[in-house]
């Protein structure tokens, strides 16, 4: 098992002095997080592509803000686990991909589903960290989260390709989106196993945040590869922060009691 990083080079530094010790900072930038989120989720609504592209690259830094202040505020009392380094790793990640999707061409498109596919191995690998810790539950639990898995591969990938465009990335190499998916849908799947090895509020949060981001990917690929619409975008946007979000509030929960 992996020891915790111990933050004593933190103690006494100026950051602390200036109150990111309490938990005062991490909650307004999660505030500032959820109206830039419903501002641009309005925006891709209303088809406001201009604010919708300016408020898109700083949603994501405000969960990594609030990540390393919450880190911050408890790393003078307990260590601070590795989980929450994963994460900041998976949210630079999305980060990075939020940024690529917004170019325009197959290249940058590529480059924005390799870095989600990073950032949701960090998912996956937090998982199992967890798992680690824990234990894994009986071999029915995970039959039963496997079933569930394969039962939403079942409809949602074959819904994925249908009507795509002849010339789309899922007609010409679906080998690499049918990969990204999957490799999604896995870490959903750990996420899912974690929470029946051990149901608290934390880890159902990251089971909602996982399965949101299913949908996202599932609405992403019918806005990508058969055709654009403002309500889709709105949804793919809405599942996506609100999948980001969900997952960073349930492993920083889930972190404070390992």
């Amino acid at each position: 098992m992996l020891p915790p990083f111990e933050l004593d080079w933190l103690h006494g530094s100026p950051l602390l002095t200036f109150g990111i010790s309490t938990p005062l900072l991490p909650l307004l930038l999660g505030s500032v997080f959820v109206l830039v989120a419903l501002v641009n989720v309005g925006a891709n609504l209303r088809d406001a592509s201009g604010v919708a592209r300016w408020s898109k690259p700083f949603l994501v830094p405000l969960l990594i803000a609030m990540a390393i202040t919450w880190s911050l505020s408890s790393a003078h009392t307990t260590p601070v686990s590795w989980s929450v380094y994963l994460l900041i790793g998976a949210l630079v990640f999305g980060w990075l991909g939020d940024v690529f999707l917004l170019a325009e061409g197959d290249t940058f498109f590529l480059l924005g589903l390799v870095s989600f596919l990073v950032g949701h191995v960090f998912y996956a690998a937090i998982s199992l960290y967890w798992l680690s810790l824990w234990g894994w539950p009986s071999l029915g639990k995970i039959l039963f989260a496997l079933l569930a898995g394969g039962l939403y591969a079942f409809f949602a990938f074959p819904f994925m390709y249908s009507k795509a465009r002849d010339d789309s990335l899922i007609k010409t190499f679906p080998i690499a989106v049918f990969f990204y998916s999957g490799v999604i849908l896995t870490a959903t799947i750990l996420f899912l196993i974690a929470h029946l090895q051990s149901p608290t509020l934390g880890t159902e949060a990251c089971l909602w945040g996982a399965a949101l981001f299913l949908v996202s990917d599932t609405t992403l690929s019918k806005q990508v590869f058969y055709r654009h619409s403002k309500l889709r975008q709105g949804m793919l946007m809405c599942t996506y922060l609100a999948g980001q979000c969900l997952l960073t509030g349930g492993i920083l929960a889930v972190s404070a009691s390992i």
